[in-house]
């Protein structure tokens, strides 16, 4: 009878404190949850890699992003196929498209510059992406035919 209790007071603390820290205010200074401010999310950078090496390629492309890019408004995916023999593959990706695709090696230890580099080509190929859509509303250039 004493686990059971014990088990649910911190079950009980452990949500009171998760609500603690969702009513409480953004540390950026763009809004007061608690006031009802809606605060605006620039880029979205998913972690989808598995290794330590693609790991840290994803943490310095995102930091990178961040400081370089912080006005861009994407989703941006990172995904990785692990192989022991060869080392990873990491596809970068918009929205279904693969715009970057790399080999690490899970000794190479620092991969910030690559990752850096990486980051911008994504950023211009994703500009070229969006520059197109917005010069080519529609999919099909032709006219509707009647």
């Amino acid at each position: 009878m004493i686990r059971k209790w014990v088990f649910f007071c911190g079950i009980v603390l452990s949500t009171s404190s998760i609500a603690e820290i969702d009513t409480g205010t953004i540390e950026n200074g763009r809004g007061n949850i608690d006031s009802g401010e809606i605060t605006e999310l620039n880029s979205v950078i998913i972690d989808r890699t598995m290794t330590l090496g693609g790991r840290e390629f994803a943490r310095n492309f995102s930091n990178f992003w961040r400081m370089a890019f912080p006005n861009m408004k994407v989703v941006v995916t990172i995904k990785e196929f692990a192989s022991a023999k060869s080392g990873s593959q990491i596809f970068v990706q918009y929205g279904s498209e693969t715009l970057q695709e790399l080999k690490i090696n899970g000794r190479n230890g620092n991969n910030r510059q690559q990752a850096e580099a990486v980051a911008f080509n994504v950023s211009k190929k994703i500009q070229r992406i969006k520059l197109t859509e917005a010069l080519n509303p529609d999919v099909d250039l032709a006219s509707d035919e009647i």
